[in-house]
């Protein structure tokens, strides 16, 4: 059966939920299926992606004050840009109120397109994060009732009140409001959380939706969240990597290209706004390394940090080496076969593709045990996993690493072998090709 299949997510380029839906969005064209993606923003130049216009649909006024903001910000004028904003918000005084009171904003009116706007229509809509100011939730019941839409969840976004991930707070189960944190991404202005979550309870109740997730874990939340109310069917859907890219690599090899000393036990944290971003949680990694160098005085040690769109150079004296988000996956690879361990110090996580590319390299990781990572990662045999937000734990699971008594070769074996075809796109893209086949006999 030959599938015409849209894929949905905010963008292409980024971290780990863009790369799973743009790999799988690829994989459908590889493997004879017709493929398109539709996003927020136009960041990579390819015909079968564009951008899911809302704009064209808006008024003459938002248009024009629209079109002037993007030139006089190309021509860097002043005071121009911040007069303009202020019409285009004017423009669409409801929406902006709206906004302001800390209402999430579905004011999307290009979504009205799906499915039946295209030249072909879709047989299945592949859709990944909906959040990002570029879909209307509002149009999930319609859209999903005239066609399957398989939705894979990366988060916790679908059933909260704001964000993407709630951290400690578990107020997403009864119903939101008085929210701890609303500078969590993506952050509202105003403590709306309440009326979001009832919102989009409305919404599901509504809807006929197949959920997919990466990980046991976030579907564990999400079968005791709003979400019932709409879901059809349910499965976890492991995650998967490039494996012909991300493979075991000569080490002595890609420390000569990156100049990596040769003898330094080379330490890699990689991640989407590595330094900024609230989950992920880079400062308990900075203060890990003092005690993982005071642990090993008379061993050399570099930290490679690589994911801050605008990285802000270290200058605390610690051999730490800052790297902007590398988009170019063979580079990419070179970091992991350069690296000794990779480490993760997330707060809150689902499933990353970070760790499915480090095992598929061999190298083995110390990471928190938070959400979907113990399903990644075998504690002594693969990596090892630590408590969160403790830099002495993760100073202590690196010591662990170095010190394991098979030694970093056999942990690194045991590595690839957790994750070879298992954490592959391949078997990721079978499975979902699987399911939509089954959906539309199903029909």
């Amino acid at each position: 059966m030959v599938l015409n299949i849209l894929t949905l997510n905010t963008e292409v380029q980024g971290g780990g939920a863009n790369r799973i839906a743009f790999s799988l969005f690829q994989y459908y064209e590889e493997a004879n299926h017709t493929s398109r993606f539709r996003s927020a923003i136009r960041d990579y130049d390819d015909p079968r992606v564009d951008i899911l216009k809302s704009d064209r649909f808006r008024n003459p006024l938002f248009r024009l004050s629209d079109r002037l903001l993007r030139a006089t910000l190309k021509k860097k004028l002043p005071v121009l840009p911040r007069i303009l904003s202020l019409i285009k918000d004017f423009s669409e005084p409801l929406r902006s109120i709206r906004n302001l009171i800390g209402h999430e904003d579905f004011s999307f009116p290009g979504t009205r397109v799906l499915p039946l706007g295209f030249q072909s229509v879709p047989d299945v809509i592949h859709a990944h994060n909906l959040f990002g100011r570029y879909f209307d939730l509002r149009e999930l019941p319609r859209i999903s009732s005239e066609l399957p839409l398989v939705w894979t969840l990366h988060d916790m976004w679908a059933f909260t009140g704001h964000c993407s991930y709630s951290k400690n707070c578990y107020r997403w189960e009864e119903g939101c409001g008085h929210c701890p944190d609303l500078s969590l991404p993506p952050s509202i202005l105003n403590d709306s959380t309440a009326a979001n979550l009832s919102l989009k309870r409305s919404i599901y109740k509504k809807s006929n939706l197949y959920i997919a997730t990466p990980s046991q874990w976030l579907m564990d939340l999400a079968q005791k969240s709003i979400l019932t109310d709409g879901i059809k069917e349910a499965r976890v859907i492991q995650n998967g990597v490039e494996q012909d890219i991300f493979k075991p690599g000569d080490k002595a090899a890609a420390r000569e290209k990156l100049g990596i000393p040769k003898k330094a036990i080379t330490l890699l944290y990689a991640a989407s706004g590595a330094q900024s971003n609230p989950y992920k949680d880079y400062s308990t990694l900075k203060a890990a390394f003092p005690k993982i160098i005071a642990n090993n005085p008379n061993q050399e040690f570099l930290f490679l940090c690589v994911g801050e769109r605008e990285p802000v150079p270290d200058t605390s004296g610690l051999p730490i080496r800052v790297l902007p988000w590398i988009t170019d996956r063979n580079q990419l690879a070179l970091y992991y076969h350069a690296a000794d361990l990779f480490l993760h110090a997330a707060n809150m996580e689902n499933f990353p593709t970070t760790i499915l590319e480090a095992l598929s390299c061999g190298v083995p990781c110390v990471a928190t045990n938070v959400g979907g990572i113990a399903e990644q990662i075998v504690d002594g045999s693969n990596g090892f996993l630590v408590k969160p937000r403790n830099p002495v734990e993760m100073a202590d699971g690196v010591q662990r690493a170095l010190e394991a008594p098979q030694g970093l070769k056999k942990l690194s074996e045991e590595a690839f072998d957790s994750a070879v075809d298992v954490y592959s796109r391949e078997r990721m893209g079978r499975d979902y090709i699987k399911w939509f086949e089954e959906l539309l006999d199903a029909a």
